[in-house]
């Protein structure tokens, strides 16, 4: 379940559904030579996170890029932050 892909009603059943769990994938946008996309690591991500959503039910976060520099601080305090229940899911 692609967290971006559902309208309110199907994100309060899919809540139910995978018991709160999420994958957040994560991956660096940067220069995998001239032959490759800088975003690679997020489509590898994105596309693993699909998978596992085949095996088990889980909620996939929209993709999430860091780069080289980013502080892992700020990117530990945005994953607590989406951690927080959310008003829309009442």
């Amino acid at each position: 379940m692609e967290w971006e892909k559902l309208n309110v009603i199907e994100f309060k059943e899919a809540l139910t559904k995978t018991k709160g769990v999420v994958i957040v994938p994560i991956g660096c946008l940067e220069k995998h030579g001239n032959h490759m996309p800088i975003g690679t690591d997020i489509m590898l991500a994105r596309e693993i996170s699909i998978m596992a959503s085949k095996i088990e039910d889980v909620m996939i976060f929209p993709f999430l890029p860091c780069w080289i520099g980013v502080e892992l601080s700020a990117l530990y305090a945005f994953i607590k932050l989406i951690l927080v229940k959310n008003s829309f899911a009442e």
